[in-house]
């Protein structure tokens, strides 16, 4: 089934949000289901009151910026969270295996080069039927 695209990736395959009206479906789905769950706060839903990866929280936190395993935990957590959220929404979902993850992997993590209090996250997104796409958060 087909949906609105509301994210879309830049030519470095970096996340951008973007209102279009084009409608989307397989793996571009896929990438819109996680990212906006990623990026979603447990509390903002009514209906689904625990939904979200709760990154954003991560934005004003006291994380010793020289511990890089204290940020590589936090995001670890809140990416495995994702995942599982994803994968559990999608248990009696009838899609089509492009649309159904498999996995999120954390294939880097690194400070902007030029924005030294900004984290690129890359992730590793594996659906169902194999194919894998690398996003940068």
């Amino acid at each position: 089934m087909s949906d609105i695209r509301l994210i879309e990736l830049d030519a470095n395959n970096c996340v951008v949000f973007k209102t279009s009206s084009k409608l989307i479906t397989g793996f571009e789905k896929l990438i819109q289901v996680v990212v906006l769950t990623l990026l979603d706060e447990p509390g903002r839903s009514v209906l689904f009151p625990e939904s979200g990866g709760a990154i954003p929280s991560l934005i004003g936190q006291n994380i010793d910026t020289a511990d890089s395993n204290e940020i590589f935990s936090e995001i670890t957590t809140r990416v495995k969270a994702t995942e599982a959220e994803v994968i559990q929404n999608q248990i009696n979902l009838v899609a089509p295996p492009e649309e159904k993850l498999r996995e999120i992997r954390i294939v880097n993590i690194a400070r902007d080069q030029f924005k030294i209090d900004t984290i690129l996250v890359t992730l590793r997104i594996v659906n169902e039927a194999g194919r894998q796409f690398d996003i940068i958060v």
